[in-house]
């Protein structure tokens, strides 16, 4: 219980560095440092397209007019959904949670635990959505505020910077970008770190090295609750979902991004 309690904390404080090593044992985590060192070198240079494309889009972030810019871009979008799809809203998240819950109820394989936390997901989402101020100019205003002060806080000039950065400084990077999510969510209603904050975490079961805890919080104002299996490894407690997620993309083959884009490219010539 303690262990799932202080994986919702991690995340509170957007500390993705301590979230990543409590999710799975240490000789895990080893891997991931490595096997990010690994993805880089198979990756290969950066190519002079792909550096443009990343100046521009943090140019677009990080210029002093940026918040003027993108509003008068945005709005619009914003004009075009309060007469368009505002009135439809209701309709489209109604049908669109209902599609969503049958497609749950029909995966085999979720557990049944698995499927009642995710239709109770999608009907605290659903129930929020419909009433969230998604066409308010001074909302909007104020989201590409925090959205441009994330993008300048992460103090990164180029794409060669990003690349070069460590798994755990990416991960120290992941957690600004997190922390500027959640405060646009907020700005809509969704206080992701209350949510964090209500979680209950209590041993329902435990065997040996395997347990289950019940997990309780509150999102949007609606009550969820599921059940989670824990396994003990290496002295510390961790979700087996979790380390197999994780071992599946530890033991899947490097990406080679240029060769990949040539086998690509030679694809659609032998098309044409």
């Amino acid at each position: 219980a303690a262990a799932v309690a202080d994986l919702a904390q991690s995340l509170r404080d957007n500390d993705l560095v301590r979230f990543s090593k409590l999710s799975v044992p240490t000789p895990v985590y080893a891997r991931f440092e490595q096997r990010w060192e690994e993805q880089k070198a198979a990756a290969g240079e950066i190519s002079d397209e792909d550096r443009a494309s990343f100046a521009e889009g943090l140019g677009r972030l990080t210029a002093p007019d940026a918040e003027a810019t993108l509003y008068a871009e945005l709005e619009p979008s914003l004009i075009q959904f309060e007469t368009e799809m505002a009135p439809q809203l209701p309709l489209m998240v109604a049908m669109g949670s209902g599609f969503a819950t049958a497609s749950i109820q029909q995966n085999e394989t979720l557990s049944e635990s698995q499927k009642q936390h995710a239709t109770a997901l999608i009907g605290a989402l659903a129930g929020w959505i419909t009433t969230a101020p998604l066409g308010d100019r001074e909302k909007a205003r104020e989201a590409i505020g925090v959205a441009v002060r994330t993008a300048r806080g992460l103090d990164i000039e180029d794409a060669d910077q990003m690349r070069a950065l460590s798994f755990e400084q990416a991960m120290q990077k992941g957690g600004q970008v997190s922390g500027g999510l959640k405060g646009v969510l907020a700005i809509y209603g969704l206080d992701v770190d209350a949510t964090l904050d209500s979680v209950k975490a209590e041993r329902v079961s435990m065997n040996g090295d395997n347990a289950r805890v019940k997990v309780s919080y509150s999102l949007a104002g609606t009550p969820v609750s599921f059940e989670m299996d824990m396994v003990r490894r290496d002295g510390g407690w961790y979700s087996p979902e979790l380390i197999a997620n994780a071992e599946e993309q530890l033991d899947a083959p490097l990406v080679d991004e240029d060769h990949f884009g040539h086998e690509e490219h030679d694809e659609d010539a032998a098309g044409e």
